[in-house]
């Protein structure tokens, strides 16, 4: 089955086949692992950011070009291990997937700036990987990042279709992306496979902080690996009956 045809979305495909999108399929039990896990690098991130607050050289540009790398953050992360709190440190075989995520926070939703307090500035992390220069600046880094948040629903969609035998043409697959009913269902299972991939590979940016913006607050706060098989399965149900030369 070809991804839709032509463009930049192809490009992108190409640039990441064979990994989560192009490769092996997700299983449930992995992604119960990955999402615990990215909960623990997220508790270890706010930790981070609290104890900056005290020392604020631990956020110095020498330590985030560590920590902003998956491989030397995997080894940050099994030399500081002892320090660590022992309620975010990973066991030895998680070591490399834990260090991944960690890391790809610094490029999909985090980054170092200055905050004034009153009289006082203070170096600490920042919701937002870019720093935007203005308005202008702000919807087009936005625009950019939905189209390729909607990119990685196609790639996720085709490879879901492609792992239970089904058709999607590209009719299809705009359908899909413009399917109400499908959307939030959509961007929560492509966000799984995202988190898949950061733990395995890299993260695709802001795109994936889109899809985390798209979900809503409640599944934010209560991701869990049940909910984002369910939403795939309801994708599969939809696809099945949307299959090329299916249901209009």
């Amino acid at each position: 089955m070809k991804y839709r045809e032509g463009g930049r979305s192809r490009s992108l495909f190409q640039r990441i086949e064979g990994t989560t999108h192009g490769g092996a399929a997700v299983e449930l039990t992995e992604l119960e692992r990955i999402v615990g896990l990215q909960q623990k690098a997220y508790g270890l991130l706010l930790w981070l950011k609290e104890q900056a607050r005290r020392k604020p050289t631990i956020l110095n540009p020498e330590q985030m070009q560590v920590l902003s790398s998956g491989d030397s953050c995997v080894e940050w992360v099994k030399h500081q291990l002892n320090d660590l709190p022992h309620e975010f440190g990973p066991k030895p075989d998680e070591f490399r997937a834990f260090g991944y995520l960690f890391s790809s926070f610094f490029t999909t939703s985090f980054r170092v700036g200055e905050v004034r307090n009153w009289d006082v500035v203070e170096t600490t992390l920042i919701r937002g990987a870019k720093k935007l220069r203005d308005r202008r600046h702000k919807r087009h880094s936005e625009r950019r990042e939905r189209e390729a948040a909607d990119e990685l629903k196609l790639m996720a969609l085709v490879a879901l279709a492609e792992e239970h035998g089904l058709a999607v043409s590209s009719e299809v697959q705009e359908r899909a992306l413009a399917a109400a009913d499908l959307a939030l269902d959509l961007a929560l299972w492509t966000y799984g496979c995202e988190l898949v991939r950061r733990a395995r590979f890299a993260s695709q940016g802001g795109a994936v902080h889109r899809l985390w913006l798209e979900l809503k607050a409640k599944t934010r706060k209560n991701l869990s690996a049940e909910s984002i098989w369910r939403a795939r399965e309801r994708l599969v149900r939809w696809l099945a009956r949307h299959q090329a030369g299916g249901e209009g």
